[in-house]
């Protein structure tokens, strides 16, 4: 079996829009040569994506006849998949640059990282909150009160 550095899963259920978007923006702009890219729809009743796979040949689509659940479709990719790293992206998520490069070297030199993430930014390219260190009992205890919530936030995104 031929091993691929990165394979990207994409979960769909109803939304072939979003995914073309995606995939537009993952050919646009990843610059990896030894990757793939599988979707993975499960069960979508309006059956959409189906329309995709003539548009983006290159991409392995699976046609499942069971929906559950965002997991259950990832573990299906999963199974398919060939790479040594696995990105799972949403659908409505649109790379804007060549950051999943800096994302695979980094987890080849940090060899203690298990799991890493990008930073997701909105319209504006303005950081929205999507990461955290580890919880610990103050992080449960702002989030359970609220007191403070904004300015922890306030702090991850300014780091």
């Amino acid at each position: 079996m031929r091993y691929n550095e990165v394979s990207i899963i994409i979960v769909n259920y109803n939304t072939a829009k979003f995914v073309r978007h995606c995939l537009k923006s993952i050919y646009q702009f990843l610059k990896l040569n030894n990757y793939e890219v599988i979707v993975v729809d499960n069960n979508s009743p309006n059956r959409e994506i189906e329309q995709l796979q003539p548009e983006f040949p290159g991409v392995k689509f699976i046609f499942r006849n069971i929906n559950d659940g965002f997991g259950g479709g990832c573990n299906a990719a999963v199974k398919e998949s060939s790479g040594v790293y696995l990105l799972f992206l949403n659908p409505d998520v649109r790379l804007i640059d060549n950051s999943v490069e800096l994302l695979v070297n980094f987890i080849k030199t940090h060899e203690n990282a298990g799991i890493i993430s990008g930073l997701l930014v909105d319209s504006n390219e303005k950081p929205i909150y999507c990461f955290n260190d580890f919880p610990d009992l103050e992080w449960e205890y702002i989030n359970l009160t609220g007191n403070g919530y904004e300015k922890e936030i306030n702090k991850l995104l300014n780091r």
